[in-house]
């Protein structure tokens, strides 16, 4: 049988964080869902679903599309347009949006989490990456074919 007052006197005390937000930083992530939708207050935008890689935490995103506004719609998809540039995606119309943002789920991406003075955090796709398995899996594997040459 465990002694579980043994066990809880000689642990320590953690001093990490197992909820909230994670902090400003850069985050290698996956993205687990993406996809245009109206927000629960009725305006257009892209939802964005991140997990973190080391924390497995959720990482949400929300890119606004002030489609009844001409100026801000512009600037809006002009954002939108640099994520998917950096996504190595192109969208050709807003009517195949929906289809290229599909494309985008499973990338490996790398984010950058700022907190503005306002209390707003942008959250800002820096660059696509290769996870470090996957790299391992690719080294492995040439190593391995090296390693058995039979002469």
């Amino acid at each position: 049988m465990i002694n579980l007052n043994a066990i809880w006197k000689e642990t320590e005390t953690y001093t990490g964080t197992t909820g909230g937000e994670l902090p400003d930083g850069k985050y290698q992530c996956y993205i687990n869902e993406v996809e245009m939708r109206e927000s629960k207050s009725g305006n257009l935008g892209i939802s964005w679903d991140f997990i973190e890689q080391k924390t497995k935490k959720h990482i949400f995103k929300w890119s606004r599309l002030r489609a009844n506004e001409a100026d801000n719609f512009k600037n809006d998809v002009g954002w939108l347009k640099k994520d998917l540039k950096t996504l190595d995606l192109e969208c050709e119309s807003f009517d195949l949006l929906d289809s290229v943002l599909r494309m985008a789920i499973g990338k490996y991406v790398m984010i950058d989490i700022v907190t503005k003075n306002n209390g707003y955090r942008n959250i800002e796709i820096v660059d696509e990456y290769v996870p470090d398995i996957l790299d391992e899996i690719a080294n492995g594997v040439q190593d391995s074919e090296e390693e058995h040459i039979p002469f």
